[in-house]
């Protein structure tokens, strides 16, 4: 992931409830498990918003109605030890299939291995039991339920 490069990346908040869908992740180098919205890396010549239709229909299966932008933040991190640098154009969407509201989890995959999602609370972000990236992101999706 280290390049000097600023990436562009969607991600998808659906809700649930007071409930979020997440994916865990894992930095080894801090030793940090953490969590984030389904999305990723947008493509030269693509728009951010085509991008997270693409990404949810590949890695979930999940097609989406209603997206809307809801802000983009700056992301400076450091992940397994290396630099990153992203804009993450963060959207609000329903998913088409409403059946995805009732599943616990959502296996989806990404480069051919699996990847789990799964609806977790919003306030247990809050408290610091669990972390969720990208930074800002809690305090933009608390703001906008208020």
């Amino acid at each position: 992931m280290s390049t000097s490069r600023i990436r562009g990346k969607s991600v998808c908040v659906l809700t649930r409830r007071d409930q979020i869908l997440v994916g865990p992740a894992f930095d080894p180098t801090k030793g940090e498990d953490f969590y984030c919205p389904p999305g990723g890396g947008i493509e030269f010549g693509e728009r951010a918003i085509d991008a997270i239709h693409r990404e949810m229909r590949e890695e979930l299966q999940i097609e989406l109605d209603d997206v809307e932008l809801v802000a983009v933040l700056e992301s400076i991190f450091t992940y397994d030890g290396c630099p990153g640098h992203e804009l993450v154009f963060v959207f609000r969407a329903r998913a088409t299939d409403p059946t995805i509201y009732e599943r616990d989890e959502i296996m989806g995959e990404e480069n051919g291995q699996p990847m789990p999602t799964r609806w977790i609370a919003l306030d247990q972000f809050a408290n610091g039991s669990l972390r969720l990236y990208p930074d800002g992101l809690f305090n933009l999706l608390q703001t906008a339920a208020h």
